[in-house]
């Protein structure tokens, strides 16, 4: 079981390997290589299952005009 977290901005995941189903509030994607998944990140949201392992993505969050954390 993993955590939910949520934060200011706008996430964007990019994932280079392994597979993984990801939890965007109540939704979830599976994603692989080469997959991206961009969300409001003030949604709960964080890895729900990991399928192929090792699992490596590259994350990058946008703040917006105002946005502190």
């Amino acid at each position: 079981t993993f955590p939910s977290f949520e934060h200011v901005g706008t996430e964007l995941i990019y994932m280079l390997k392994g597979r993984i189903e990801y939890r965007h509030g109540r939704q979830t994607y599976e994603l692989g290589p080469g997959d991206a998944l961009s969300f409001r990140g003030d949604i709960p949201h964080g890895p729900e299952r990991l399928l192929d392992l090792p699992i490596e993505f590259l994350s990058v969050i946008i703040y917006g005009l105002g946005d502190q954390e």
